[in-house]
């Protein structure tokens, strides 16, 4: 979420989080987590969605 911290809802929305599978955090998350984090992002969108 930081990441995306002062970021234009445009930013947030063309900007997908690729860092997460790059860094290899959904292999450390049980699928859970994972699912919540997942949930976390489309309801980040859906906020930058909402203010555009």
């Amino acid at each position: 979420v930081k990441i995306y911290s002062g970021e234009s809802p445009e930013t947030i929305l063309k900007c997908p989080p690729s860092y997460i599978e790059e860094l290899g955090i959904l292999r450390q998350l049980t699928p859970g987590r994972a699912n919540g984090l997942a949930s976390l992002y489309l309801r980040m969108k859906q906020e930058a969605a909402r203010r555009l």
